[in-house]
């Protein structure tokens, strides 16, 4: 009988262990059950973020590259635009009929005393003459305006009346002059928006 009681404890303390195992499994297997997803989700942030970062890196990369060669060229064109003005200068300088207008009327500003020059010029042929000479090659390179300086600042002539015979106003920007009188072409601001600026 002993025998017999001590067997059905041992059937009981094996199925309470199975039992205890199997939910102590369960309960670890329940919770194993996330780790999966939660290191899947993780893997698919960590993809996307480095997918993304390489796009963009990509993308960026692009656009500096093709901003780069849009200013390569706009810095091209410009070159030659401002080397065409320089030849059109140049050639402009050298025909005879402005050369003498030009030297008319730095020979009226220097007969003429400090009140009556800016009349003298004004009223002059050789200014109407130089205007008239200008006027078709400033129209066909689509330039506003011309300006006629001499070494001492004096403005002999413009495409208007507006500071001709003032030596003041060039004076402010004579540095820029310089290597003009030296015989060399250069480019600098339009004088329409260096006089305006001057003369407020």
């Amino acid at each position: 009988m002993n025998q017999q009681t001590s067997n059905t404890q041992s059937r009981f303390s094996r199925a309470a262990t199975f039992t205890g195992s199997s939910l102590t499994g369960s309960v670890l297997s329940h919770k194993r059950l996330w780790v999966g997803p939660a290191l899947t989700a993780v893997l698919i942030i960590a993809v996307g973020w480095w997918a993304n970062r390489s796009v963009e890196n990509a993308v960026q990369a692009n656009v500096a590259g093709q901003l780069q060669a849009l200013l390569e060229a706009d810095t091209a064109a410009l070159e030659f635009w401002l080397e065409e003005r320089r030849v059109d200068a140049r050639s402009t300088a050298r025909m005879n009929r402005v050369r003498q207008s030009v030297v008319e009327l730095a020979e009226i500003a220097g007969q003429s005393d400090s009140e009556n020059v800016i009349p003298a010029l004004l009223t002059s042929n050789a200014l109407a003459d130089l205007r008239e000479r200008m006027d078709p090659l400033l129209d066909s390179a689509r330039i506003e305006g011309f300006v006629v300086i001499d070494e001492g600042g004096l403005v002999l002539a413009r495409h208007q009346d507006i500071a001709i015979g003032d030596s003041s106003i060039a004076a402010r920007f004579r540095p820029l002059l310089s290597p003009v009188f030296d015989g060399k072409t250069v480019v600098i601001p339009p004088f329409h928006a260096v006089f305006r600026a001057c003369l407020r």
